[in-house]
């Protein structure tokens, strides 16, 4: 009985420790998104409603992990047991120790990256010509560093990104802001690249969201009728249902009116799967298949294959 409580503490910890990973996805994942150039970092966005709640199942698990090691050393520990052992107590009240940690650092890691970011902010007075580039999606200092580095792809120095900051102007409707110093000409360039990752629509002013044309210019001519026929042709209802659990979006990350063409979706924007038929985030490593001279997307590489198969019999 004693070993498998101790083993159920074990198992208590590392979910402790999941549920700290997962509180802290909405803002370590556009970081890391943002820092090595892949989009995708909407899709994490629904967890920071939840943050709070996910923060408070890590401190009950961590509190409930303690709890049962000193009721079983108080009170349930005899001689020859393997809570008695003086050793394999005090390991196993390292392993808590350390798994509190690795739970803490992750909790308090989105406030560790507002700092980070913040300390990147320059002073305003005196910067000359500017310009407030507004960005939504943005909810923690991890999603400005993502942004900052996106606009250091595009082209931008340290010295040309004055401050980016996710609590101005809305944080409520997670629309943050970078006040940078550039030219014409890469206006464009520096909305496509955030778009592009960490995956966040960017614009100058709220009456034109849409400043350099991306949906018109990613929406080729397509034949609908040729494309429904394949979709309603290959649709696989078993695939659905497996692909909801897995590749399907979060229906709260996205419009209807977002969902783009498949075939013809950039990354960073929703499409349906012509095999599944569940709306998908397109990625840098989404499947992709030529058929007739047009282009096919699909949410993982079982739905490409079916549809390889499928599609020769349309």
């Amino acid at each position: 009985m004693k070993d498998k409580e101790i083993k159920l503490i074990k198992w208590i910890n590392g979910g402790g420790i999941v549920a700290a990973i997962v509180s802290s996805l909405c803002c370590i994942g556009p970081f890391i998104f943002g820092t090595i150039g892949i989009g995708g970092a909407t899709s994490l966005l629904f967890l920071d409603q939840y943050r709070g709640i996910i923060i408070g199942i890590v401190i009950t698990l961590i509190g409930l992990g303690w709890f049962m090691n000193y009721r079983l050393e108080k009170n349930e520990c005899k001689e020859g047991t393997i809570c008695a052992d003086p050793k394999k107590r005090k390991m196993r009240r390292m392993g808590l120790s350390i798994s509190s940690f690795i739970a803490l650092l992750f909790v308090i890691s989105p406030f560790v990256l507002d700092s980070v970011s913040q300390a990147q902010n320059k002073t305003l007075a005196g910067a000359g010509k500017v310009k407030t580039l507004y960005v939504e999606g943005m909810t923690c200092g991890g999603c400005e560093i993502g942004v900052r580095e996106a606009l250091k792809r595009a082209g931008l120095s340290d010295q040309q990104i004055l401050s980016v900051d996710h609590t101005n102007p809305n944080p409520k409707k997670n629309i943050g802001s970078a006040v940078i110093k550039i030219s014409d000409e890469l206006g464009c360039k520096i909305i496509k690249e955030i778009k592009s990752s960490p995956g966040y629509i960017a614009y100058w002013s709220f009456e034109n969201k849409d400043p350099c044309n991306l949906k018109s210019t990613n929406a080729h001519p397509v034949n609908l009728d040729s494309v429904k026929k394949i979709i309603s042709s290959t649709y696989d209802p078993k695939m659905n249902k497996i692909c909801k659990r897995g590749c399907a979006e979060k229906s709260v990350n996205y419009k209807k009116d977002e969902v783009a063409p498949n075939g013809n979706a950039s990354i960073g924007e929703v499409t349906k799967c012509p095999i599944s038929g569940v709306i998908f985030r397109v990625k840098k490593t989404t499947p992709k298949f030529q058929h007739n001279g047009k282009s096919y997307q699909f949410c993982c590489r079982t739905c490409a294959a079916k549809f390889k198969s499928k599609v020769k019999k349309v």
